[in-house]
């Protein structure tokens, strides 16, 4: 224990920020930035930032996952989901990385996401409207 920590104790105020936690918080906004992005250099050293955490999520509740699924970054996609992100993760909305692809029409990253899946389910589909007509004609040929 450092003596600032120890000194934090006696007056009985919290501990300083613990450095390392910085470092795991700033990797994991530069985590979703990259993913935004589609920098695989950017994304490759959050990913590498000890204690980085890969489901972060921004105010709308989307991780990594979903913002590289949504911009169309398939190797972004690909190289999330080798490292253990999480792929059923849900935004505020409820949506799902497989809605955010289906949504935009992003193929190649439904694709990645169905063949490292196992196969998408089309029950995973918002059930409103044009996202759903979207979601079948992308994720039907995959199944």
């Amino acid at each position: 224990m450092t003596l600032l920590s120890q000194l934090c104790l006696c007056l009985g105020e919290r501990s300083p920020p613990d450095p390392g936690s910085q470092a795991a918080a700033a990797a994991a906004t530069e985590l979703l930035q990259a993913a935004a992005d589609g920098d695989l250099g950017r994304l490759g050293r959050a990913l590498d930032t000890p204690g980085c955490n890969l489901d972060a999520t921004d105010s709308h509740g989307w991780t990594a996952m979903h913002l590289a699924a949504g911009s169309g970054h398939e190797e972004c996609v690909d190289r999330l989901l080798r490292r253990g992100a999480s792929h059923g993760g849900k935004s505020v909305d409820g949506l799902t990385p497989l809605h955010v692809a289906a949504g935009g029409g992003r193929d190649m990253c439904l694709a990645v996401l169905s063949q490292l899946l196992g196969g998408a389910l089309l029950s995973e589909c918002p059930p409103d409207g044009e996202g759903l007509a979207r979601a079948e004609g992308c994720v039907g040929p995959l199944l």
